[in-house]
């Protein structure tokens, strides 16, 4: 057995065992539950699963969510730019007539049957409720299982790349990153993304370094696959076509003829959602209607990198024009910069690419960690993997030509998150693709120091140290590392359904066990709406404990309830 091998069953079991200690943790409290909040991502996710799953497997309907934040566009839309919304009106097909203004007009912009976003994930969802029912729990057994896969990935690449040596530290490092694991039990795609792409990396340097006419086809097909579920894949084919060129720039028949064999695997690839967007009469090449709403999100002007201030505002104002098509809305943001501002947005979004801060977007790692000891005890963070994932990039270009496959993907990345928001799960697939890097660094670092070689060494130290003391500094001003709203998540969506069912029941035994477990995570500090929404729950709980025959317990919690009022004013 080769090394590798062996060394892929020890990471196998261990990737194993360790996602089945945290689910055993986790799979009874709120994080396993956060797909019921209606504000989030992972609401509609399922949403649509449960959709197809009961027979709509064409989504043949107009699917999107409408939030909050949905609501205060429309609203600011409707008021300030009548013309535009009459206009707007006019083009409703006449089955949204019915619909309230603000959700017709969103239904408007994100294109009526249009998928909302890319089919794979929500389809994959579907097919797991058809089989074994609707339960989310094997949601996140499939995503651990994918995940135990996105680390022996990084280790195969991270050893075909690197060597023997970096394989083994990027597995070390890629098992105890916290994050990883936290992702695969949350309903999104972040873990899929991330399997999807290091999955397009292996294979595209195989495929390049074999030159063969059904490994080209087979790459086309993957990659046709890989845009259903994340249409940005779709710059991975381009990155494709830079390093054919360069490799065969000699052989012009040889690069067209794997250039159309690609092209054509990679039309099979996306027949499933062509076929689906003829039958329901949509542009069979539109896979996501939210690009040009997120490209206006994350690229005006008004947008601050680490702050996700919302700006209603600039939306309404750029879609009164763009009427929510993608390349008039990516005119129409371009329109707010002037040059200075445009590359200032971009300089900050790259700095904030490089903090060790893990920004919350739908969910919060540094509010869910809090229920599993094992999260809490991976102590391995950003901080340390991006600046030894750095080092290793740098150590790489020893090498340039065997290894410019693994650097373009990081340069993707890296343009992936420029081009929309620096949250963690946006950031992740970078993570996982600097893991290799890191492990590279760590064991040239090892070899130095054996070797005796103390300049080299110390010099790695340095960099490191310095790299990491800068991704190190403090949150902005405003910015905290657990927000109000996951905390109020996290009630609404979990105790507060087992609360009422148990109080239907007059069963206040448990409605009193549920309460009380609800404040096994506490805000340390609180805002006055944070404060007002927990002074509700204490007294809710004295109510409970008087049903119980509590009345010292009871007025504890009332007094409780009394000082966060205060707190609230």
């Amino acid at each position: 057995m080769s090394f590798l091998s062996r060394l892929l069953i020890v990471f196998l079991v261990l990737g194993i065992l360790l996602r089945i200690v945290v689910f055993s943790e986790v799979k009874e409290g709120p994080l396993t539950q956060h797909q019921q909040w209606a504000e989030s991502d992972m609401h509609f996710f399922e949403h649509w699963a449960k959709q197809v799953a009961q027979g709509d497997w064409w989504t043949d309907q107009a699917l999107h969510p409408f939030h909050h934040w949905n609501q205060l566009v429309a609203d600011i839309f409707i008021q300030h730019h009548s013309e535009a919304f009459a206009a707007a009106r006019l083009e409703w097909q006449a089955s949204d007539v019915e619909l309230e203004p603000a959700k017709a007009l969103w239904r408007y912009w994100y294109g009526h049957k249009q998928f909302h976003q890319e089919p794979v994930y929500s389809y994959g969802i579907a097919v797991l409720y058809k089989m074994f029912g609707p339960n989310p729990l094997w949601v996140f057994v499939g995503q651990m299982g994918l995940g135990v896969g996105n680390l022996l990935l990084m280790i195969v690449l991270a050893y075909r790349f690197f060597g023997r040596w970096a394989a083994v530290f990027a597995g070390v490092l890629a098992l105890l990153y916290g994050p990883f694991i936290f992702y695969e039990v949350i309903m999104l795609r972040a873990t899929l993304i991330i399997f999807v792409g290091l999955g397009l990396l292996l294979l595209t340097d195989s495929v390049v370094k074999r030159g063969q006419s059904k490994g080209y086809f087979v790459l086309g097909i993957a990659m046709g696959l890989a845009c259903l579920v994340k249409t940005t894949f779709l710059l991975w084919a381009g990155v494709i076509g830079m390093i054919m060129i360069y490799e065969y720039r000699s052989r012009w028949p040889l690069f067209l003829r794997y250039g159309l064999i690609g092209i054509a695997g990679g039309i099979i690839g996306l027949s499933p959602g062509i076929v689906r967007n003829v039958v329901v009469g949509v542009p069979p090449l539109t896979f996501s209607s939210v690009n040009a709403i997120s490209f206006i999100k994350f690229m005006d002007r008004s947008y601050e990198p680490g702050q996700y201030k919302f700006q209603g505002q600039e939306i309404a104002k750029t879609l009164a024009v763009s009427q929510g098509r993608v390349i008039p809305s990516m005119q129409e943001t371009l329109k707010t910069h002037s040059f200075s501002s445009f590359v200032s947005l971009v300089w900050n979004k790259f700095k904030f690419i490089w903090f060790w801060y893990e920004y919350p977007n739908n969910a919060n790692f540094y509010y869910f960690r809090q229920f599993s000891q094992v999260l809490q005890g991976m102590f391995l963070s950003f901080a340390i993997i991006a600046p030894l994932g750095l080092i290793g990039i740098g150590l790489s270009f020893r090498d340039v030509r065997s290894r410019i496959s693994i650097l373009l993907f990081v340069g993707m990345n890296i343009g992936l998150i420029l081009l929309s928001a620096e949250a963690a799960r946006y950031r992740l697939p970078l993570v996982a693709i600097m893991i290799p890097f890191a492990g590279l660094a760590i064991a040239q670092l090892i070899e130095w120091l054996r070797a005796q070689q103390w300049i080299r060494a110390g010099f790695v130290f340095f960099v490191f140290g310095g790299l990491s003391l800068w991704m190190l500094r403090p949150l902005p001003d405003g910015v905290s590392l657990i927000r109000s709203a996951d905390y109020v998540a996290a009630f609404q969506t979990t105790y507060l359904p087992r609360y009422t069912n148990a109080a239907k029941e007059n069963d206040w035994e448990s409605a009193s066990k549920i309460l009380k477990k609800s404040f096994q995570v506490y805000p340390e500090q609180f805002t006055p709406q944070l404060a007002n929404f927990y002074a509700s729950i204490h007294y809710t709980y004295s109510q409970t404990l008087d049903e119980l025959g509590l009345p010292d317990d009871a007025q504890r919690e009332r007094e409780t309830a009394i000082e966060l009022k205060k707190k609230a004013k």
